[in-house]
């Protein structure tokens, strides 16, 4: 297993996101996205972020999976970071952005890459993606593993006051992150206080 002080350090982020590409998809966008593993290896990931992270925060995934050679066969997969629209090496359109249309892009980003098929994997608002992926090109989806997510904004139960508190100081921590004040984030939004006061 991969000890998380090796993980969160520049070295290790340098290793496997030093060689970054950037494409221009049919619809105009450029993306920036970073490869993992062997380019003939036969099964494609997709991996897609959430709301306002860059590729680099698949890192804990990426160093675990590729540094430890009992967790992982390069020959079988390839893997794709990639940053959304907005966010990181990747176009920002001035204009507001969908879940469809960002589904769209990983959809072309798809075609860019020549994969036919993929396993697609998602985070948060990733995984809202991952969703609407699913429905536009459910034959271009090997697999879907969503984590941490919700089939959208407008369906269930609105988020509690604690909730909302923690997304208005999320406003804080993206201009000043750091590794502490994004682990509390987390921490508020993803458990109820009872949980956290255990």
């Amino acid at each position: 297993m991969v000890a998380d002080t090796h993980v969160y350090t520049q070295e290790t982020c340098s290793k496997h996101y030093s060689c970054t590409s950037h494409v221009e998809l049919s619809n105009g966008l450029n993306v920036e996205y970073a490869r993992h593993g062997e380019a003939n290896a036969p099964e494609k990931v997709l991996l897609i972020m959430g709301l306002h992270f860059e590729k680099e925060s698949w890192l804990p995934i990426i160093a675990t999976l590729l540094d430890d050679p009992t967790t992982y066969d390069p020959s079988r997969y390839e893997l794709v970071s990639f940053d959304n629209r907005g966010v990181g090496g990747s176009d920002k359109p001035w204009e507001l952005y969908s879940t469809s249309q960002m589904a769209q892009d990983a959809l072309l980003l798809l075609d860019e890459l020549k994969w036919p098929k993929a396993h697609i994997v998602g985070i948060s608002m990733g995984g809202m993606i991952s969703q609407e992926l699913a429905l536009l090109a459910p034959e271009r989806v090997q697999s879907l593993t969503l984590m941490v997510t919700a089939p959208g904004f407008l369906r269930g139960p609105l988020p509690r006051l604690h909730q909302v508190a923690g997304y208005l100081h999320a406003g804080k921590n993206l201009l000043l992150p750091t590794r502490k004040s994004i682990t509390n984030l987390l921490m508020f939004t993803l458990y109820p206080n009872d949980y956290l006061n255990q």
